[in-house]
């Protein structure tokens, strides 16, 4: 969870689902109550058309019972009672006709009622609605129609099946083991499924546009970081003047400024590296016509100011080496180099150097491998560091040199490992020490009279070479490990 797409795209989804939670409440407390309102007001006049329709079916009976009879008013009232579930009755004076029996009290109420009142009555009781009005036939005489309505299908209803074939069209038919409430149910799943879809791709495409550019800032930083100075994001997404846009142009100026400075700074140490070796030759020349005039005066000045114009003179041929290594933008010239044997060579070399000062530079164990590099540069990058171990281990020590290969990522590296018995280096300086002209705080370097360029060298060819140069104190503070990690593909 440390990356920030997924922290963004985590934060939407949560948004986009509380926001569904709380939208999904308000909106369903909002449509129930209108839902019910709604439910209730077709109810109410469902029940008045209903009536209406009851009693004017009652009038077609009383036609009935007036022109053709009590049989045929009850062969009416039979054909119209279970196709409409409904029940007709008609109270002429006191008396119900059909009789009464089967009329509940709460409908003979109602229907004296209606008479009273002379309007439409109705009331609900037990799923049936009850309506009641009275009517005027011309010659003055009045009578009530009773209707009872089933509004819901009673038992007695429960076989009644519609016809097979209605004008000709069959009913669709239903799938095996679903019913219409699965098809509806799965309905909603899949619509579900769908909005969490779409909620997701969106939610991705908000944390994907915030987190690209700010991956883009890191990878930029990173190669930066890494020396590739010329590093840039480019134009970042968003219009001008929005707060991404601004800080992708402002990168880049910062980028830019750095470049400038820091190639400013090359250019000078190596224009004064090269102003200083004419006049430093020139001092060499009178040095040598000032010891032919004076053989026998002024001997030891002389050989001073013989030892610091040599001190001058390397000193500024590191600077160049250095400032030819960093400028090049040439491929280094490889060819086949035993690396073994360069290793000896080296150690060999650096012990006659120290060895009387009771130092020593040993070889622990070596892989036996070769390598495609150009030898002048891996040499003199090996060689500094050892040289600085050497200068740096304490008496009666040894600069312990080792070569093993090892895989990393699936890809083999040559790891040339550099250690001595030294002060060290202190953990928050030891990243620093790779700088040109870097001075480390402790007494490492306080009894050094090295100039902080051979390590940058060193650093400088390895990188040329793909590779990269680890330092680390050693346990218990017993010398400084150095690490060379060199690709052999």
């Amino acid at each position: 969870m440390r990356s920030i797409f997924f922290k963004l795209f985590l934060s939407f989804s949560l948004t986009v689902v509380l926001s569904g939670i709380v939208s999904g409440v308000v909106a369903y407390s909002f449509s129930h109550q209108s839902l019910e309102d709604f439910r209730n007001d077709f109810h109410e006049k469902l029940k008045i058309n209903v009536a209406r329709s009851t009693v004017l079916i009652g009038q077609a009976a009383y036609v009935i019972y007036e022109n053709r009879g009590m049989e045929a008013l009850g062969k009416y009232l039979e054909e119209i009672k279970i196709p409409m579930r409904t029940e007709i009755f008609l109270l002429i004076g006191d008396s119900f006709i059909p009789e009464s029996k089967n009329l509940p009290d709460v409908a003979q109420q109602l229907a004296f009622a209606a008479r009273t009142d002379g309007i439409l009555q109705s009331l609900e009781d037990n799923g049936r609605l009850i309506a009641a009005k009275q009517y005027f036939t011309p010659n003055g005489n009045s009578y009530v129609v009773v209707g009872l309505h089933q509004m819901r299908p009673s038992p007695e209803f429960a076989d009644i099946k519609p016809p097979p074939d209605v004008l000709g069209m069959k009913p669709p038919p239903m799938l095996p083991g679903r019913g219409g409430g699965d098809f509806f149910k799965r309905d909603m799943e899949v619509r579900v499924i769908i909005l969490v879809l779409m909620a997701g791709l969106v939610c991705y495409g908000l944390a994907r546009s915030f987190s690209s550019p700010i991956n883009r800032l890191r990878m930029a930083s990173q190669r930066i970081a890494a020396g590739d100075l010329s590093t840039r994001v480019g134009k970042m997404p968003g219009k001008t003047g929005s707060e991404l846009a601004d800080l992708g142009r402002d990168f880049d100026n910062m980028a830019e400024r750095m470049e400038n400075l820091i190639e400013s700074q090359k250019r000078l140490l190596t224009d004064i590296s090269h102003e200083l070796r004419s006049p430093l030759a020139r001092i060499n020349v009178a040095l040598e016509l000032a010891r032919k005039e004076y053989k026998s005066k002024g001997g030891g000045m002389l050989d001073r100011i013989e030892k610091d114009s040599n001190k001058l003179n390397l000193l500024i041929g590191q600077l160049l080496t250095l400032a030819r290594i960093e400028n090049s933008k040439e491929k280094i010239d490889r060819k086949p180099v035993v690396v073994s044997e360069m290793l000896r060579d080296i150690a060999e070399n650096a012990a006659f150097e120290v060895k009387a000062q009771s130092k020593g530079v040993i070889i622990t164990s070596l892989e036996d491998v070769t390598i495609q590099a150009s030898e002048e540069l891996l040499r003199r990058a090996i060689e500094n560091i050892v040289r600085n171990a050497a200068y740096y281990t304490a008496e009666h020590t040894n600069v312990e040199i080792c070569s093993s290969v090892l895989v990393h990522e699936e890809k083999e590296q040559l790891v040339i490992d550099i250690r001595d018995y030294g002060p060290g280096i202190p953990e928050e300086e030891i990243t620093s020490v790779m700088q040109p002209f870097y001075r480390v705080s402790n007494a490492r370097d306080r009894k050094s009279g090295g100039e902080g360029i051979g390590l940058a060298i060193a650093d400088q060819a390895i990188k040329r070479h793909g590779g990269t140069i680890s330092m680390v104190n050693a346990q218990n503070n017993s010398g400084l490990e150095a690490k060379v990690f060199l690709p052999l593909s």
